[in-house]
């Protein structure tokens, strides 16, 4: 039975939700790995800094789909946000 397009950009949608989901993830694990080793706390505004990475990396992978490495990317470009972002010394 083919896809119909109501079904394609349903099947994009979720491929796009779950790429930045794992570059949240990313941005999040980076985050606690660097807050929790120097003051013990944790807090970030996710949603400033996921729009921007999430911005570079989906014109870069949109064509992709998902796969393992994608996801692997997404993550990596979330956990070096500040490296993506050019922000490494904050």
């Amino acid at each position: 039975m083919p896809k119909t397009s109501t079904h394609r950009l349903q099947s994009h949608i979720t491929t796009d939700l779950v790429i930045f989901l794992a570059m949240v993830l990313g941005i999040v694990a980076k985050e606690l790995w660097d807050n929790l080793h120097t003051t013990g706390a944790f807090s970030l505004n996710i949603t400033r800094i996921a729009t921007l990475v999430f911005a570079g990396f989906y014109q870069q992978f949109k064509r992709r789909g998902l796969s393992l490495p994608v996801l692997a990317l997404a993550f990596q470009n979330g956990f070096f946000w500040r490296t993506v972002l050019g922000h490494e010394g904050e």
